[in-house]
């Protein structure tokens, strides 16, 4: 399986968008521990479980913690 996610993100140097790309790798990390650990198959269960998690932590909109 394969999973593709887009966003577009408008930029003007690399600099404005390595926080971005580093924020988001620790989001990932952090899904993938968190499912590991409590034996979550099913992306929509992980997303309802840690959706409100990422609101609150990472502060972005609400459609990018998905």
């Amino acid at each position: 399986m394969k999973v593709v996610k887009a966003v577009v993100f408008k930029h003007n140097s690399r600099a404005e968008v390595k926080p971005l790309l580093e924020t988001f790798n620790q989001m990932v990390n952090e899904c993938v521990q968190y499912a590991l650990k409590n034996n979550i198959g099913s992306p929509m269960k992980l997303e309802k479980v840690l959706y409100d998690h990422f609101k609150q932590k990472y502060g972005f909109a609400t459609h990018y913690c998905i």
